[in-house]
């Protein structure tokens, strides 16, 4: 059985991920190398998200992968065949997707991210196997 450690979660390879993936995007923002900023702000956002889904909010890995599928899909459909001026509903409607994952998340009975205490106190007897 896995040890009961609900809340906020950062590890050693989270840490090197998140130095790695800035130290890039540092040099993709200050390369002439690079031609668009905006793969690199895509980027940042896609790192971001998963940052708040594996260490911030718990969010369980179905919902990650849904989410991914829409990005991938909004992405592909959406973003890459408007004009650099038409990207706000885009971003928009990822921002959204993202919170709504979350928003599922904090209402399933083995949410264990930040805030767990407040949205799930009974987290600890369900852990336990107590309640179902």
């Amino acid at each position: 059985m896995r040890k009961f450690e609900p809340g906020f979660r950062l590890s050693s390879r989270d840490l090197w991920v998140i130095v790695l993936a800035g130290g890039f995007a540092f040099f993709g923002l200050h390369s002439p190398l690079i031609d668009t900023r905006e793969l690199i702000y895509v980027g940042f956002y896609v790192l971001l998200q998963f940052f708040l889904f594996c260490n911030v909010f718990r969010v369980p890995l179905a919902l990650e992968l849904l989410w991914a599928s829409v990005f991938v899909f909004a992405l592909r459909s959406v973003h890459i065949p408007l004009q650099p001026h038409e990207h706000l509903p885009f971003w928009s409607a990822l921002i959204g997707a993202g919170l709504t994952a979350i928003a599922i998340a904090m209402c399933l009975p083995r949410y264990h991210g930040v805030l767990w205490e407040k949205v799930n106190p009974r987290l600890p007897e369900r852990w336990e196997g107590e309640l179902d």
